[in-house]
């Protein structure tokens, strides 16, 4: 293999920084991925501190080519999916030396992580038995579309398919309309989390059992999980959801036009029931006997009156004086934000959403962050740390192949 990192004039060894106490800092993670699911899971892990050898084939996995390309042609979609990890390009299909640089990954990790087909990674030489045969503690996550277990096994699929498949698109539109999958690749980023969540759930067990696990995670249960109480509705009182547009079936939540754009209200008890109300002049609708009946909710000409009511009132102001006079008097309000208001509320509010990361062309752009951090507690002194520091690194393809190969103890020059 050739070491091209003098040609690229990047330095090696870009870990993911340590942020003075993440979860998981100092475990090893190989992530043979591409796209979004395997390589999100992976990234989970990275914002906690692990250290994360990303392998690709040759000339990188397609998401390195997906759009939307920044000007000089580096991915924005891989960048969302893959900072900090150290990125190394094997060929697994006909280098034999790659196969067995891969052989020492896996005696190095302690856990992996792939999002290719089932079959895939029994061809290329990193299934299951052949992984816990070279590292009996490794933690093996493989996620799939459908579970190599149930008859859909070799169906192909991405996040639209599985929406449609999960029931998630049923619900998903205007009440007359077509089904609408999200355009937010739901199912993927929601099956990430579950396999990063996976991995870390095998590693405690490793703790216990001196053993790695397999655990594999599909696409069509990571997304069926968020369907909650539709289910026994459907399975158990025979009644099916259905598109209901923006505005639920089970409570007051709605979508109400504003001045200048949308606001969603949901006043789901009785006290913010009465506030809404009285804020809109109709007080006399607040009633305990309205909301405990639910005649605001079950009641469709009642509530088309009330809907009409709150409309009218909500037109006569922009989306954010609603927001912050409901907000006031304690009921949940929330202005429609487009994405590029996001990224404004992010700067205006402090919200920690987003981050920085740089990119080999020299762009430093904004991801979508970790959610959360974490607080340390030293004698009385809060501590608040981002998981990931600012800014991370996304790395070139095989940028990293000589700290990876120090790492498993093979010279660079050893390998041609």
């Amino acid at each position: 293999m050739r070491d091209e990192l003098s040609q690229m004039g990047i330095e090696a060894g870009a870990r993911a920084p340590d942020a003075g106490g993440n979860a998981l800092h100092g475990t090893r993670v190989l992530e043979i991925g591409h796209y979004i699911a395997g390589p999100y899971a992976s990234m989970v892990l990275a914002d906690m501190g692990a250290d994360v050898v990303k392998v690709e084939p040759p000339g990188g996995e397609p998401g390195r080519r997906a759009l939307p390309l920044t000007g000089t042609g580096e991915s924005l979609y891989y960048a969302s999916y893959n900072r900090n990890k150290r990125a190394v390009a094997l060929d697994l299909k006909a280098c034999a030396p790659d196969r067995e640089v891969l052989v020492d990954l896996i005696r190095w990790a302690d856990v992996v992580i792939t999002n290719y087909s089932p079959d895939v990674p029994e061809k290329l030489g990193f299934g299951w038995d052949t992984v816990h045969e070279l590292n009996p503690r490794a933690v093996m996550v493989q996620i799939s579309g459908f579970g190599s277990w149930s008859a859909l096994g070799e169906y192909l699929s991405y996040d639209g398919i599985v929406q449609a498949m999960a029931g998630l698109a049923s619900l998903s539109g205007e009440k007359d309309g077509a089904p609408q999958p999200s355009a937010a690749f739901i199912c993927d980023h929601v099956t990430g989390i579950q396999a990063a969540l996976a991995a870390a759930s095998g590693l405690l067990a490793r703790g216990s059992h001196g053993t790695g696990a397999f655990i594999e995670v599909s696409m069509q249960r990571s997304a069926a999980a968020l369907l909650g109480v539709v289910v026994p509705q459907a399975d158990h009182l025979g009644v099916v959801a259905t598109r209901t547009g923006g505005r639920a079936d089970r409570t007051f939540t709605n979508v109400f036009e504003t001045a200048d754009g949308h606001v969603v209200i949901s006043p789901n008890s009785a006290k913010m029931w009465a506030e809404l109300c009285a804020k809109i002049g109709r007080p006399e609708w607040g009633t305990k006997e309205i909301s405990e009946s639910r005649r605001n909710v079950l009641d469709p000409e009642f509530r088309a009156s009330l809907d009409a009511a709150v409309t009218a009132w909500t037109k006569r102001s922009t989306s954010d004086a609603v927001m912050e006079d409901l907000q006031d008097i304690g009921v949940p309000c929330g202005a429609v934000r487009s994405v590029d208001g996001v990224c404004r509320d992010d700067d205006t509010f402090g919200l920690r959403v987003l981050q920085t990361v740089a990119l080999s062309d020299g762009n430093v752009v904004r991801v979508v962050g970790s959610p959360f951090d974490i607080n340390f507690s030293e004698e009385g002194n809060a501590e608040r740390i981002r998981l990931s520091a600012e800014p991370a690194v996304v790395r070139p393809v095989n940028a990293d192949i000589a700290s990876v190969l120090a790492d498993v103890g093979i010279a660079p020059t050893a390998r041609s």
